[in-house]
């Protein structure tokens, strides 16, 4: 994945004894450095990369999204406490902004979490309507167990569309196999509203059938910029869809 015309520099120790086994390295190739430290014990072992970075010129990949960035710095721990399960946290920062990181991986269940602070979503989507976001999500999959229930949350703390900074979004949502379950609720001081959506898969035709309803309950549309009756000052309603079948 490194760029064929570039020189690669490793340095490496290394401690052994009875037990266990320490090493850390330096890598270095055309402006990018990595700092990796390994330890490996009978209790655990663990993986670190401290003050590392990369430029993507560098790399021998075409991701458009990166392409472009200048440096792409980032640090992390990965602990193993047994065989079977994992740990990691770290950080990784961009000209997009800085994405805050954890990940779970154990034998009934993996979970990640993500901290996103004033990340440039729309120069990242390529979409100009869209400027910073910054909020968490979650993710957590089970495995093992009778009812397989996974569940993925948002947060938004703040997202800038069409020239207004929207607050305070949380969508969580609950999925199986044949299963899909998911709320949304907004309190934004000019938009407050929920929904819900509810899906099933079918076993005679393998078709995911459910519905939607949900409630405005105030919406400025003028200070969201949003193009209608300049006469409106609100609007609220509610709604509910029916009999909808998703292939």
């Amino acid at each position: 994945y490194i760029t064929d015309s570039l020189d690669l520099d490793l340095s490496l120790s290394m401690h052994i004894n009875k037990d266990s086994l320490i090493t850390d390295s330096k890598i270095k190739f055309g402006s990018s450095e990595m700092n990796l430290s390994f330890s490996n014990s009978k209790e655990e072992s663990i993986l670190t990369f401290n003050n590392s970075f990369f430029c993507p010129k560098d790399l021998a990949v075409n991701i458009p999204q990166i392409e472009h960035l200048d440096t792409v710095r980032f640090a992390f721990n990965v602990l193993r406490p047994s065989k079977q399960d994992s740990l990691a946290h770290g950080y990784l920062e961009t000209d997009y902004g800085l994405i805050d990181f954890h990940f779970d991986n154990y034998r009934s269940w993996n979970g990640i979490n993500l901290n996103v602070t004033n990340f440039k979503l729309g120069d990242f989507l390529n979409i100009s309507s869209i400027g910073d976001f910054s909020g968490k999500m979650n993710l957590n999959e089970f495995r093992g167990t009778i009812q397989e229930k996974n569940n993925f949350t948002v947060l938004i703390d703040s997202l800038d569309y069409n020239d207004y900074v929207y607050n305070n979004i949380e969508i969580e949502s609950f999925f199986l196999s044949n299963y899909f379950d998911c709320s949304i609720n907004i309190d934004d001081q000019n938009l407050q509203s929920e929904f819900s959506l509810k899906f099933k898969k079918t076993s005679q035709d393998s078709i995911y059938r459910g519905f939607v309803n949900g409630s405005v309950d105030y919406v400025d549309l003028i200070d969201l910029n949003v193009p209608f009756n300049q006469s409106l000052d609100y609007i609220s309603t509610n709604f509910e869809i029916t009999n909808i079948n998703l292939l």
